[in-house]
């Protein structure tokens, strides 16, 4: 392990994840990430001591007690959330003495906006998914700064990634890594509730729940083929939808064996966008990924890679075509895919690259 792992490793040790992230009923505050995830992220951000930080999204305080580690007393963390009650919230844990956390600067706003008070950083966390990466971001980093978030791959529901990019000169980035981490929209405004559907769900069958800690979560479909059905109406659109969902049962027929990565199949398709993939998230399955057409649906689940399948048998059959020409291209993962980006008028889009070229190029505008 490098060194930038292993102090990550000792602040994980030295702060109290409970402290943050348990409510006063005992239960987790829904703004909160796998830590194992938030290791990843931290490590990936390769946080030196005396560093500038910019966090966007506050959420618990874990993230930002973390980082006050790793900057040390002669570095400084400024973290943004745009919701008023979590920042107050941080605000009273980090300013606990024994939080040591005086290095911090929070405050309540968009995250996706310029803070020029702190700026430039040497690096910048997000934990919201953005369509793309923020234009202000790379303007408040300095030149050869280290940015970590979550962002859309691929125009579906879901389809999401975490890139580490680095600022060049004249505000541009350049993709460095990818791995998997999905996390909730990047907003202007505290969402509305959590268990809604993502911002590219095509087909929405189940309303979210409400009124609990962690409701039922909505389910949904997302897939370029859903977008196209010729002459159907949105209702009559969903109404077949829903009677195709209604036949979804469990498969013998994975496209995967038994030690082969479902991951790393996810990212080779996103990257690869063939004709007909879709995204979902069931109950009984929770997030998948597969093949999809008016006929028939086949969905790979991430709990595990279990299939799921309705309808005809041409989806599953080609999901299995799918998984062929994956193993034929040496079974690339997300660290294996690279990330590329291009400058548009809402951001830096990220789309992951099929070639392990040693080193990505960024598109130009």
């Amino acid at each position: 392990m490098n060194a930038t792992g292993d102090r990550v490793d000792a602040a994980m040790a030295a702060v109290p994840q409970d402290q943050y992230v348990l409510q006063p009923d005992g239960l987790l505050l829904p703004q909160t990430t796998n830590p194992a995830l938030i290791a990843d992220m931290l490590r990936l951000l390769e946080v030196a001591p005396d560093a500038r930080v910019l966090e966007i999204g506050t959420g618990s305080g874990y993230s930002t007690a973390l980082l006050s580690r790793l900057v040390g007393p002669t570095g400084s963390v400024t973290s943004l959330d745009v919701d008023e009650t979590l920042v107050a919230r941080a605000r009273c844990l980090l300013n606990e003495p024994l939080a040591e956390a005086s290095n911090v600067v929070l405050v309540a706003g968009d995250g996706r906006a310029d803070h020029p008070a702190g700026a430039p950083f040497d690096c910048l966390i997000a934990w919201a998914t953005g369509d793309a990466l923020p234009l202000a971001w790379a303007e408040q980093m300095k030149v050869g700064g280290v940015l970590v978030a979550p962002v859309q791959v691929a125009p579906l529901g879901h389809a999401v990634a975490v890139v580490r990019a680095r600022r060049r000169s004249g505000d541009s980035l350049v993709g460095e890594r990818l791995i998997a981490g999905s996390f909730v929209p990047l907003s202007d405004a505290t969402p509305e509730h959590w268990a809604g559907p993502p911002p590219h769900a095509d087909v929405v069958l189940s309303a979210p729940g409400s009124g609990a800690a962690f409701p039922p979560l909505a389910e949904w479909l997302s897939g370029a083929w859903l977008r196209t059905l010729n002459g159907d109406t949105d209702s009559e659109n969903a109404a077949r939808i829903r009677e195709l969902c209604r036949g979804l049962s469990p498969s013998c027929l994975g496209p995967l064996h038994t030690a082969e990565d479902a991951e790393a199949f996810r990212a080779y398709l996103l990257a690869r966008l063939p004709g007909g993939l879709t995204t979902a998230f069931f109950a009984a399955t929770g997030q998948a990924i597969g093949c999809g057409n008016p006929a028939s649906l086949a969905l790979l689940s991430r709990r595990g890679g279990g299939l799921v399948q309705a309808g005809d048998d041409t989806a599953t059959r080609t999901l299995a075509r799918w998984a062929e020409d994956w193993r034929a291209c040496g079974q690339p993962s997300f660290t294996v895919l690279r990330p590329l980006l291009t400058r548009t008028e809402q951001g830096w889009a990220v789309r992951a690259e099929r070639t392990a070229a040693a080193e990505t190029q960024t598109r130009p505008s």
